[in-house]
């Protein structure tokens, strides 16, 4: 028998369960679940805006549970910048539009400056 070994079987088992986890977190969304990509804008309240490439608004509401993650850490709905570029996780209830996870994108200016290597000088 090929798998003999205990070892390669609980390696090739943990192998699998990680890329059911990993397909299921960055799939495609659920028959719910719709996707935006676009500039958001805070409004009022739990209100944000998000014009998309194509200069097409949508308004969404975001929900009581909704998971807020900025540079892979979640944030508070108060931490939302306007201007920055985002993925929008939505469904429609009642005829509105209601953000279930919204990932904010990073920019350059969000990570700390490189230090300069340390200059070596001849011995």
């Amino acid at each position: 028998m090929p798998y003999r070994s205990g070892l390669i079987q609980t390696a090739l088992g943990a192998i699998t369960a990680v890329a059911f986890i990993i397909s299921n977190s960055f799939g495609a969304p659920g028959e719910k679940h719709k996707r935006l990509v676009g500039t958001i804008q805070k409004r009022s309240g739990s209100e944000i805006a998000l014009t998309e490439h194509n200069s097409k608004v949508h308004s969404l509401r975001l929900a009581e549970d909704a998971a807020i993650f900025f540079n892979e850490r979640q944030i508070a709905a108060a931490d939302i910048e306007d201007g920055r570029t985002a993925t929008v996780l939505y469904e429609k209830k009642r005829g509105q539009m209601v953000a279930k996870r919204l990932e904010i994108f990073p920019t350059h200016d969000d990570f700390p400056p490189a230090e300069a290597p340390a200059s070596e000088e001849p011995v």
